[in-house]
């Protein structure tokens, strides 16, 4: 694809050499501030904001193709960002909201990602609540490549606010007080901020990082070598790891048989 004003590679698509705008429906997915957007501006700065460049912040992974697909809070939008993601190639998306509605068109759209074989990396939620009771969406659905991130706070504790689940939450990562790129004006490029919003960008970078380093690690060695490695945080029943995931780890994990529970049956006796 290129800027000529022609959809080049006929996906259907005009000028998508940057992503695309779900929501204006144009090639520039960038923030309209004075809309209140830029989310994804931060989420972007936390998987690959460029290091070792004396400017502003470092992401996880320095060099990094990131698709920035906007939408805005409907599930039409969601799910054709999400059939875009499929037809042009992402290996892991992220994704940076939730809630406790279900919707069956969401959950139909996140088995395409499963049957393509994509990672799918889901913030946990921010209002301290028990996901193994009441299920947020789309971290909590029951598909295999969903990775469900709550986060830390600056000591490595899980915050008092993030959500939680012994089984509906796989990982944790940092998500108080995070410096990270901006497109709101405050003198600078670069802001604080907080939320399971930007733990799961850091750990969808760390995945990223693994996929460059074993680049036909499917999504099932992905998820696994990201809960294996995780660093111990003590605080059982809040993860199923009770870990905060670990980048060097994750990298130099040696490979380990695949264990697939295929039934469960309870008894009284």
């Amino acid at each position: 694809e290129a800027l000529d004003g022609f959809d080049t590679d006929g996906n259907g698509y005009v000028d998508d050499v940057y992503g695309w705008d779900f929501v204006n429906h144009d090639n520039d997915p960038s923030a309209d501030v004075g809309k209140g957007e830029g989310h994804g501006t931060m989420v972007a700065g936390c998987i690959g904001a460029v290091g070792n460049n004396a400017l502003g912040v470092a992401g996880v992974n320095w060099n990094v193709g990131i698709m920035p697909l906007k939408f805005l809070g409907d599930v039409a939008s969601e799910l054709a960002a999400i059939d875009y993601a499929i037809a042009n190639g992402a290996h892991i998306v992220n994704a940076s909201w939730g809630g406790p509605q279900f919707s069956y068109a969401e959950s139909a759209g996140m088995q395409k990602l499963l049957n393509a074989g994509i990672l799918l990396v889901a913030a946990a939620g921010n209002y301290d609540g028990n996901n193994d009771k009441v299920l947020d969406y789309p971290s909590s659905l029951p598909y295999a490549n969903i990775l469900a991130v709550s986060a830390t706070q600056p000591d490595g504790l899980v915050t008092p606010w993030s959500h939680y689940g012994a089984t509906t939450v796989d990982v944790s990562a940092p998500g108080h007080t995070i410096f990270t790129t901006t497109s709101v004006t405050t003198g600078t490029s670069y802001d604080y901020t907080t939320g399971t919003s930007f733990s799961a960008p850091l750990v969808a970078g760390v995945a990223a990082l693994v996929k460059a380093q074993y680049p036909t690690a499917t999504y099932q060695e992905l998820k696994g070598r990201l809960m294996a490695s995780t660093t111990k945080l003590g605080q059982h029943g809040l993860s199923a790891t009770d870990g905060m995931v670990n980048a060097d780890l994750a990298l130099r994990i040696a490979p380990r048989p695949e264990l697939l529970i295929s039934g469960l049956a309870l008894s009284d006796s």
